[in-house]
């Protein structure tokens, strides 16, 4: 997460079919997909779920009707007060219920020590899958060994015109926006290209990558944890794919609007300084430093100019004490790193990049003046002629 029509099936494939079991704290409900003569599915769909059980009938609809090759679906329910199972009718998923509410990091990361897919899809519980977009996904990383994850094109729910994101984008100074939000979806996305990031909202992943990389980081708990791990990714060499012929619609809020704006800004106001102290190799650190502050300025006045201070002064409180953690992961990253840190330092510009110029394609009344007042300051970067572009005039 960054900084912001379903297929009715008959009432005989809803009726529950529940086994239970209690391993390692959690409880198991459901049905494999796969009997114990078959051998393991190659993908794996995990689902992080709290509360949100009326979005997630909706999207396991999508799945059962998206014509995919043969997945196991397995929702972790992250400590909801009324358990998901109880309300859950469907045969071929799993269900893991967390004994306490660890956040959509632990909760996808116990997903994938249930799993043994070799690829993962990672979706959230308020997402609609177009048919086959999944095997688009798949498809595209078998097709480029250097790609280890891949994203698709996010629609609104609310309006399928418009789009949600055609991949994350990370500021130098180190805010996360989705790129394209809020555009109409005039087909400027629809090339297949290399990003920084991509929203955890639905991605796919080769299991290799995810256990080198050591999964998601926990203390994130939520926002900004994808792109910790899309950075982490990148640093071992890996890149991320954006795949547009792969479509889900999506609603937006569902998993962190009951939490209240102020745990969702502390969240993000904590994890924005640890991301950039985490993952930026330290001659990356020093040339960004003076866009870290600018961010950072803006972002405290921003805050304050919504009435979130009481979330802003507690997030940055928890990051300076998280630091001392945050820079022991730090060296492991750095140690392993695999790519030099010029090649990160143009991954970074070449994402500014992309946000600016999505910034320039909206309407003066859309575009935000957190960025305007950013990139003013530092100039606009230098623009690239794209599809994106020639489609806007």
């Amino acid at each position: 997460m960054t900084n912001g029509e379903p297929t009715q099936v008959p009432e005989d494939a809803l009726r529950r079919q529940v086994g239970t079991n209690v391993q390692d704290g959690a409880s198991t409900a459901g049905v494999s997909l796969r009997t114990p003569s078959d051998s393991p599915p190659p993908i794996s769909v995990i689902i992080p779920v709290y509360r949100n059980g009326s979005h997630l009938t909706r999207c396991l609809e999508s799945l059962q009707a998206a014509q995919e090759q043969n997945f196991t679906v397995v929702l972790v329910d992250d400590a909801s007060p009324e358990p998901i199972r109880d309300g859950l009718g469907w045969q071929k998923v799993q269900c893991h219920r967390l004994e306490t509410n660890r956040g959509p990091s632990a909760a996808i990361n116990h997903g994938l020590k249930k799993t043994t897919g070799d690829w993962v899809i990672v979706l959230n519980s308020d997402v609609l899958v177009r048919p086959d977009s999944l095997n688009r996904l798949i498809s595209a990383l078998e097709e480029r060994p250097e790609c280890g994850f891949a994203v698709a094109k996010l629609l609104s729910q609310k309006d399928e015109h418009t789009l949600d994101s055609a991949g994350d984008g990370l500021l130098i100074g180190g805010g996360g926006y989705r790129i394209g939000h809020g555009e109409l979806d005039r087909a400027q996305y629809n090339t297949v290209r290399s990003i920084l990031s991509g929203a955890g909202t639905a991605k796919a992943y080769r299991r290799s990558l995810l256990e080198e990389v050591g999964g998601l980081d926990e203390d994130f708990y939520g926002f900004l944890e994808d792109v910790d791990l899309s950075l982490r990714a990148q640093l071992r060499g890996y890149s991320c794919l954006y795949v547009p012929s792969a479509v889900v619609s999506h609603q937006g809020g569902a998993t962190f609007n009951a939490r209240g704006p102020k745990e969702i800004f502390r969240l993000i106001t904590r994890n924005q300084i640890w991301l950039v102290a985490k993952n930026y190799p330290s001659t990356v650190l020093l040339r960004a430093l003076p866009r870290i502050v600018l961010f950072q300025v803006l972002w405290l006045a921003l805050m304050s100019s919504r009435g979130l201070l009481g979330a802003y002064l507690p997030g940055v409180w928890q990051a300076l004490c998280g630091l001392p953690s945050m820079l022991r992961k730090r060296r492991e990253i750095q140690r392993s790193r695999k790519i030099t840190a010029g090649q990160f330092w143009e991954l970074l510009k070449e994402s500014e990049r992309e946000i600016a110029a999505w910034q320039e394609r909206l309407a003066q009344g859309q575009r935000s003046l957190l960025l305007r007042t950013y990139f003013r300051f530092l100039g606009w970067p230098a623009k690239k002629q794209t599809r994106a572009d020639a489609s806007a005039k």
